[in-house]
């Protein structure tokens, strides 16, 4: 008995030696490893961007689900998952695309036509569509889904299990670069379809450059190299996406190195980055106008001389010193000047107080009038931008009671059409205008203030067209139209996107796409000559 016991015991030191030592070689195997650490500002537990617009997802989503085609930083258009760009009919109504023959998900499972036609039908399922369903929703069949009155997506039409033909309503011109986005990214339907309910969370199965491996529910989440990617290998093997509950706290873990990079606000940057640390910012100008949307449906802005009264009274260069230490730029268009349709013209008028308390005047307010504006609490810079316009519009007799809500509280106002005056801020991914005033000013897009008949026409005509100088003038027409003529919409100025990115890790952010961290290499600063610099264009 005793000999047993002492046997026993033995077995049981040999084998927590092992377990030791197989940790002791894991950790010795991770620090070989190169894992890049990027800082998220608030824990999230959900990497599916069906229901939200949320960047970090969407960033996230890309390193695991990859779309059909890409674009690149001057709008040209690649293939990836397919052979080659679509054929088009001539009426510009079907594309034909055929899907390569290496395609393979990280469940070893070969991409097939069933599996592209799976994501385009869940978009516009009735009782859960899809919140990006209004990019895709020309395909045939799209609007009867989306009314109930079919679970069958009849736009797309199968020949094989690598070919395929997508049949819209309509021609859009805009069609293919929307097919470049992360919300069109090819998932595999079966893995879908087995784990509906944990997809997003614990499962989440594309042929991205990184595969999914685990979400450390308000920690982590932490990506791994799919070793049988179909294109070039990232340098780095592990992405870790750590959650931190506000910019203070990432920064300190930045400081700290337990992260190599992260997004960094205008104000956070302005007002919490230490001075040591501001070496190692980099900026982003990104395509997008920060502007006053109006709503002319209630209160005293119905009135056209109201709102016209508060075009004269803002100063942009002011509001740019005042709110982004000149590190913005005032802007007196919407359409920034690199894209289709944009105008050399400045559509906004000069700051003239005078005449603006004239208007007013005019309009039945001489004793002058008061507005109620609501905010997002989580905005430190919308904060900021509306002090500086209402010391602006005080001088002409306007004052702006300002109510700090909760983001979930405001979201509600939004959908009721309740905000008398917001903030906006469209972001384009491509240099086309469409992106910049479809969502923002078409009848069917929802919440929308501002309904015309004959915006929505425009609107519609430019997407049917493949005619871009016919485009470009329809665009600047619509821009005077609600600039000047309407006066709904008050361009302010841009702001400037930054991240904090160690010196030895060499990534330069896009212009137009979320981040590829794909791209990214970590290397030693003694290195740095020998060392890959990713930018815009790729590899130099």
């Amino acid at each position: 008995m005793k000999h047993q016991r002492i046997s026993r015991l033995l077995l049981l030191i040999v084998f927590l030696s092992s377990c030791v030592m197989l940790l002791q070689y894991c950790h010795r195997h991770e620090d070989k490893q190169d894992i890049l650490r990027y800082a998220l500002l608030h824990p999230l537990q959900h990497f599916d961007p069906y229901y939200t617009f949320d960047p970090d997802v969407l960033m996230v989503y890309q390193h695991v689900v990859e779309s059909l085609y890409k674009m690149d930083s001057s709008g040209k258009i690649y293939p990836l998952l397919a052979v080659d760009l679509p054929y088009m009919s001539d009426d510009r109504r079907s594309y034909t695309i055929t899907l390569r023959d290496d395609i393979f998900f990280h469940n070893g499972q070969e991409i097939s036509s069933e599996d592209v036609a799976y994501v385009f039908t869940r978009m516009f399922y009735a009782d859960y569509p899809s919140v990006h369903k209004d990019l895709y929703k020309m395909i045939v069949g799209a609007s009867q889904m989306l009314s109930g009155n079919t679970n069958e997506l009849v736009g797309i039409e199968i020949h094989n299990d690598k070919r395929f033909t997508i049949h819209l309503e309509e021609p859009y011109e805009h069609f293919l670069a929307n097919l470049t986005l992360p919300y069109a990214g090819i998932y595999a339907k079966r893995a879908y379809l087995e784990s509906s309910y944990q997809w997003g969370t614990q499962v989440l199965v594309g042929s991205g450059s990184y595969r999914w491996h685990r979400l450390y529910e308000q920690d982590r989440l932490e990506l791994v190299r799919f070793m049988s990617y179909h294109g070039l290998q990232p340098t780095v093997d592990r992405l870790v996406f750590s959650f931190y509950a506000n910019a203070t706290e990432a920064i300190k873990a930045y400081e700290n190195d337990q992260v190599q990079m992260m997004t960094i606000s205008l104000q956070n940057v302005l007002h919490d980055c230490p001075p040591w640390l501001l070496a190692d910012l980099v900026e982003v100008d990104r395509i997008g106008t920060l502007s006053l949307l109006l709503n002319d449906t209630v209160g005293p802005l119905q009135n056209l001389l109201v709102r016209q009264a508060i075009a004269l009274a803002i100063d942009r260069e002011l509001l740019v010193d005042i709110a982004t230490q000149n590190r913005g730029i005032a802007m007196y268009n919407y359409l920034p000047s690199i894209i289709l349709g944009s105008t050399e013209e400045s559509l906004s008028p000069q700051r003239n107080v005078e005449k603006a308390q004239a208007l007013l005047v005019e309009a039945g307010y001489p004793n002058g009038l008061s507005i109620t504006v609501s905010y997002p609490a989580s905005s430190s810079m919308e904060r900021t931008i509306w002090k500086a316009l209402a010391a602006q519009l005080q001088e002409i007799g306007m004052k702006l009671v300002l109510l700090e809500v909760s983001p979930q509280y405001w979201q509600e106002q939004k959908a009721h059409g309740e905000h008398l005056m917001t903030l906006i801020r469209l972001n384009a991914y491509s240099k086309d205008a469409d992106l910049l005033l479809y969502p923002l000013l078409h009848s069917t897009m929802s919440p929308v203030y501002y309904r015309d008949t004959i915006i929505d026409q425009w609107l519609e005509t430019a997407r049917r067209s493949d005619d871009g100088e016919y485009r470009a003038r329809i665009y600047q027409d619509i821009e005077t139209k609600i600039i000047q003529e309407d006066v709904i919409l008050l361009p302010l100025l841009t702001l400037p996107y930054y991240y904090l990115i160690k010196p030895y890790v060499y990534y330069r952010p896009l212009r137009f796409s979320s981040e590829n961290l794909s791209w990214a290499v970590i290397g030693r600063e003694r290195e740095r000559e020998r060392a890959y610099v990713f930018t815009e264009e790729g590899k130099a």
